[in-house]
């Protein structure tokens, strides 16, 4: 019967080395990470604008790139509605100097940065353990295993996490602001979400009554119960629908390929010493691989 696995050569172990620093590199030059959002407003005065953001973070910057259609009738919306209209009686301005001290000490951790420079050292270090491989040193095959899954989970989970964090210190990262949404009333929104391959879509939608088009006077009105159909602070009334995507990039799926590498070019076997005759013997360590008897 034919093998379904190769014997290893020398000549393997070059080609596997050179495949997995050409992956590595293609890996670290391209974007890690796609986050794209779609946006409209489907009823009230901002409709029918929309909203189209596309975000890539690679290992040295972040690139945002927005883009809004039929902006017309939301730069109507946001000139005449009250900006300090809010459904809230504290507005949150009291915030004490103890909070804005501690607030800027967590801003100048950037874990960011942190996790580029950490995905990329991993990188490096998966290279490595090839080279490592090439002298047939015991256990490397399962540090380079640890080496990669761990890459992938930095991808797949480090990177959307210390992005999401590194917006917590910026004003303003939210559209809108957090005004707009104190300002919303009689509120009905949806969550959801689809797993995708290495990433993760969510639909968000809301409506409601916005106070900043109400009169000051009638805002009270508004807050205890909705206004009739018909009358003029209903025509506060505003809905808005999302999509909102995260992914890692389309290059970094090519890591996935390096295991299907190792099984069909192995390596040699490591070299362990007998402890009963004191010579050396070889034993297979690399995945897939069975002890011989």
């Amino acid at each position: 019967m034919v093998a379904l696995r190769p014997p290893p050569t020398r000549s393997g172990q070059w080609i596997r080395l050179v495949m997995t620093g050409l992956i590595a590199l293609h890996v670290a030059l391209s974007a890690w990470m796609v986050i794209q959002f779609d946006g409209v407003y489907t009823e009230g005065r901002p409709a029918p604008t929309e909203i189209h953001a596309l975000i890539a973070v690679d290992k040295d910057h972040t690139l945002i790139d927005v883009k809004i259609e039929k902006a017309t009738a939301l730069f109507l919306y946001s000139m005449s509605r009250d900006e300090n209209a809010s459904a809230n009686s504290n507005d949150g301005s009291d915030t004490t100097d103890d909070d804005k001290d501690e607030l800027s000490s967590e801003e100048k951790i950037d874990y960011l940065n942190f996790t580029r420079n950490s995905t990329l050292v991993l990188l490096v270090f998966l290279v490595i353990c090839e080279v490592l491989m090439m002298f047939r040193i015991r256990y490397v095959s399962w540090l380079r295993v640890f080496t990669w899954t761990t890459v992938m989970l930095c991808f797949v989970l480090v990177l959307p996490m210390a992005y999401f964090s590194s917006l917590g210190g910026i004003e303003g990262a939210e559209f809108g602001g957090d005004r707009n949404y104190d300002a919303m009333v009689h509120m009905d929104d949806s969550f959801g979400f689809n797993v995708v391959p290495l990433g993760l879509v969510m639909d968000y939608d809301f409506s409601g009554y916005d106070l900043g088009l109400v009169d000051p006077e009638n805002r009270s009105a508004v807050i205890d119960s909705p206004p009739v159909a018909g009358s003029e602070e209903a025509k506060s009334w505003i809905a808005f629908e999302s999509t909102f995507s995260i992914a890692t990039g389309k290059n970094v799926l090519s890591l996935l390929f390096l295991p299907f590498v190792w099984f069909f070019i192995p390596a040699n076997p490591a070299e362990s010493t007998d402890d009963e005759t004191g010579e050396e013997t070889a034993k297979d360590y690399s995945i897939g691989d069975e002890e011989s008897e």
